[in-house]
């Protein structure tokens, strides 16, 4: 009697082998590709993790992500919709008292926007505005647009540290969502905090926006702060 493997069985074992091997190889080879499809994928804007109005979560420390400068520049700060109302800064669906002392500043502050209104004081670099966004990617949703716009402030402020430190949703009298992100940015020293919002104004393809960027303890963020409290839908 014949013992050990029969003659049949060794070809199978050598295919099983060969097999085995290739799929290994084949995983080894598709991993790093799939790791660089992965990291080379657009970096994702902070968001929180907030769902609806009133909810609040502080993201400490968060810098916004990267964005493409394109993305900055998709609006026509200059062009105007809404008209003017005396005492009031009002644009892109949002209006706030006209803050004191403040002159009007340069549209083009805010290059994502159109629609734009803009008060400006020269002596600190503080300034705000009210616009719209164009309901597009990535200005999608409220709070995707907030992360957009913080991102291109940081563009705007390269050569400073900004981060944010709260993302919320939050009310705004005469919208129907709103998502805000607040922070601070410093350069050379200097510290300025900013306030992005927008807010679902009803506006058919568009969202408004509020950007603030003000030094703390300066008669200019005084005047801001006040205004803000006024801050609504028309």
């Amino acid at each position: 009697m014949r013992t050990g493997r029969p003659a049949w069985l060794i070809p199978v074992i050598a295919v099983s082998v060969i097999a085995v091997g290739a799929m290994v190889i084949g995983l080894a080879l598709i991993a790093p590709l799939w790791s660089q499809v992965r990291t080379s994928s657009a970096p994702s804007l902070p968001t929180s993790s907030a769902t609806g109005q009133g909810t609040r979560s502080a993201p400490a420390g968060v810098r916004p992500g990267l964005i493409a400068e394109e993305l900055c520049h998709v609006g026509e700060p200059e062009f105007r919709g809404s008209d003017s109302q005396p005492g009031r800064l009002n644009g892109g669906g949002l209006s706030l008292p006209l803050p004191t002392d403040l002159p009007f500043g340069d549209p083009a502050r805010m290059p994502y926007a159109f629609d734009v209104a803009l008060v400006d004081s020269p002596t600190d670099a503080s300034w705000a505005g009210v616009g719209a966004v164009r309901i597009e990617e990535p200005y999608h949703t409220t709070e995707q647009a907030s992360g957009t716009v913080t991102a291109c402030l940081a563009r705007a402020y390269a050569d400073s540290d900004l981060q944010v430190t709260e993302a919320a949703f939050v009310t705004i009298p005469g919208t129907t969502q709103a998502h805000e992100r607040t922070g601070r940015t410093t350069r050379d020293g200097t510290t300025h905090d900013f306030r992005v919002l927008i807010a679902d104004a009803g506006g058919p393809e568009s969202l408004a926006v509020y950007v603030r960027v003000s030094r703390p303890n300066t008669a200019a963020a005084d005047a801001l702060n006040r205004a803000e409290a006024g801050l609504a839908a028309p």
